[in-house]
């Protein structure tokens, strides 16, 4: 779905994360984990498969709608725990920056055949590069051309969203003495969400 090398650097990008949240699910399971950061890590361990088969592989229908209700009741799961009135602010401002990302993520799944609608199917569309009759994938240029301005709007937005929440995860960073490898994966999930969905439009 996308060109090199973006699809080797966002390939390890989500492996890296998808693998340390896996590893951190595991290891501090029998520790006094909250229930909100096990969802946490659950959400980015399947939203990191889930993004680096996107890249790779097309996603039928009942399994892009298996994805967009697993991702809705996650993050509702997530909201409830940000919702309760004993979370100190910090806390909850953490959760609701996992909402965002895996409402990012629903919307993402939701639109791509919009999103990417310049694209066109195999076998489809004229000879390919150098000659060598493969089907040449038109630039983001054509793509976004041909995307509705409102899910250029939306996808803009959450795109504008993900960076904000990288800066949350970055300031977190630099006060946190603990869990700092945490945070970084915190700001890989962010970083990765927001370059995917720019140069899907872009």
């Amino acid at each position: 779905m996308l060109a090199a090398p973006w699809d080797w650097i966002l390939t390890v990008l989500f492996a890296s994360t998808g693998v340390y949240c896996l590893w951190h699910l595991s290891a501090s399971w029998d520790r006094s984990t909250s229930r909100p950061d096990r969802a946490v890590d659950v959400l980015h361990t399947v939203m990191s498969v889930s993004m680096i088969a996107m890249i790779w592989f097309p996603t039928g229908s009942v399994g892009t709608w298996v994805q967009i209700v697993a991702f809705g009741v996650v993050s509702l799961v997530i909201a409830g725990y940000a919702s309760a009135k004993a979370v100190p602010a910090g806390v909850r401002v953490d959760l609701g920056i996992h909402v965002l990302l895996a409402g990012a993520m629903v919307w993402m799944l939701a639109a791509m055949p919009l999103m990417m609608s310049g694209i066109p199917a195999p076998g489809a569309g004229g000879g390919g590069h150098d000659g060598h009759g493969a089907t040449s994938v038109p630039d983001a240029a054509a793509v976004s051309a041909e995307a509705p301005a409102w899910v250029l709007l939306v996808t803009w937005a959450l795109v504008v969203l993900c960076v904000i929440a990288m800066g949350w995860w970055v300031y977190r960073f630099s006060r946190e003495r603990t869990h700092r490898s945490h945070v970084m994966c915190h700001i890989g999930m962010a970083l990765g969400m927001g370059v995917m969905l720019a140069l899907m439009i872009s």
